[in-house]
């Protein structure tokens, strides 16, 4: 037998799935990446701590995202103007505000924006995990 058998294809299910998480606490981005961890099959996060640099990251060739999780507020601008680019580039991907903000201005003016969902960051971690399972069959949680 020569050296030449083919190599096992790769299984689209065994492929990362890709999230962009934008957050500035580092305390929310590790309990978010657990709540991610939760979830069926493998996923890849890419993290950004401000709104720049997930605006600079939306042309790179690794922005090929499944989900968004993207907090409003964020310390050099609103998460609502990342939400509108991020929805701009990428019409169907899922994009989910998760935030310590509960007024009913702040879920509106997400929701407008392109937000598919809005999470409480007071939820638990096996709760963000639900949630988020939720927006990827297409149901989408408004806390």
């Amino acid at each position: 037998m020569t050296g030449n058998a083919p190599k096992n294809p790769i299984n689209a299910s065994e492929m990362a799935q890709h999230l962009l998480l934008v957050e500035d606490n580092p305390v929310f981005a590790a309990q978010l990446s657990e709540a991610v961890a939760q979830l069926a099959g493998k996923w890849a996060v890419s993290h950004y701590p401000t709104g720049q640099m997930a605006l600079a990251a939306i042309s790179t060739p690794e922005a090929c995202f499944s989900l968004a999780l993207i907090d409003v507020g964020l310390p050099d601008m609103s998460g609502v103007e990342v939400i509108r680019a991020y929805r701009n580039h990428f019409p169907d991907m899922p994009i989910v505000v998760i935030s310590v903000i509960a007024a009913e201005h702040s879920v509106l003016n997400a929701i407008r924006a392109g937000a598919n969902g809005y999470i409480l960051k007071s939820h638990s971690i096996a709760q963000i995990a639900h949630d988020v399972t939720q927006v990827l069959d297409g149901i989408y949680p408004l806390s």
